[in-house]
């Protein structure tokens, strides 16, 4: 009897937070200012289930073979694992700590799949934040999405941004005043581009201090500087295929999670975008 009711304590909040999870689409369309992330729950008797963690890992998987010609399920738990979820993006010390294992693990092509996985997740983020008040607002077309998570992609904040740009010259505060600038005559509000300035700020100066710790110990400084420029390289590589397969990725996205994305951006406009993409379901 205990067993057929956990059970059914499973099914219960399973099939509630799957109506949550197909609401929360049209929430953000009705209101357009938040973003969710739903993540791995684990029940009082020890069940994993995926709610709804976008993209999920089979999509991960999918377009890690089209990318690095590889994936790994261990590395996408590594990233994703509970409260530390994608911290890091916005950490230099997680960021080193976590490539260091990855790459002392699976090499190179395991390090390609660590970068792409947190660039998947930023894509989403831009799927699922600015481009659907902005398709909402002003009517754009399908092609538009494309248009927009390359800007979202060159815009970036987060430690894979600092490292691609500013590796050998860490921005300081007057660096990222002129950034603050920049990001302004790229058609950000003065707000959003202040915080973006922040961010960088922030996060290049953790970078630093990393590099200052690494930098009394010779042997591990050499390490940690070449593992840097690993990422770096990566960073680039994964850039560059993802510029090139972008429309083929954003069919996947959106057809391997139809559900989800018909419920958040509604019928009609996943269809037209669908569509306009060419995408085959």
């Amino acid at each position: 009897m205990k067993t057929y009711e956990n059970n059914y304590l499973v099914m219960n909040k399973q099939s509630i937070l799957s109506r949550k999870c197909r609401n929360v689409g049209r929430f953000v369309i009705q209101k357009s200012i938040h973003m969710f992330f739903v993540k791995s729950i684990y029940l009082s008797n020890h069940i994993l289930y995926q709610v709804c963690v976008l993209p999920s890992h089979v999509v991960h998987e999918i377009v890690g073979k089209m990318i690095c010609n590889f994936s790994s399920r261990d590395i996408d738990n590594l990233i994703d694992r509970g409260s530390r979820h994608d911290l890091s993006r916005i950490s230099c010390r997680e960021l080193l700590k976590l490539a260091s294992i990855v790459s002392g693990i699976y090499g190179d092509d395991g390090l390609c799949y660590f970068v792409l996985h947190h660039y998947l997740d930023k894509i989403v983020s831009i799927m699922k934040g600015r481009f659907v008040r902005l398709f909402v607002k002003r009517r754009l077309t399908p092609k538009d999405l494309i248009n927009e998570i390359r800007s979202g992609l060159d815009d970036e904040v987060s430690v894979f941004s600092v490292i691609r740009r500013y590796l050998y010259s860490m921005p300081d505060y007057y660096m990222t005043m002129s950034l603050r600038y920049h990001m302004m005559e790229k058609g950000y509000s003065k707000q959003t581009a202040r915080r973006k300035a922040k961010m960088i700020f922030e996060i290049a100066s953790e970078c630093r201090e990393t590099l200052n710790e690494a930098s009394r110990d010779w042997e591990k400084n050499v390490e940690m500087l070449n593992l840097l420029e690993k990422i770096r390289n990566k960073i680039y590589f994964v850039i560059t295929r993802i510029e090139s397969n972008m429309n083929q990725i954003i069919c996947i996205l959106l057809t391997k999670e139809e559900n989800y994305w018909k419920e958040y951006y509604g019928e009609d406009i996943y269809n037209n975008i669908i569509q306009g993409l060419n995408c085959v379901r």
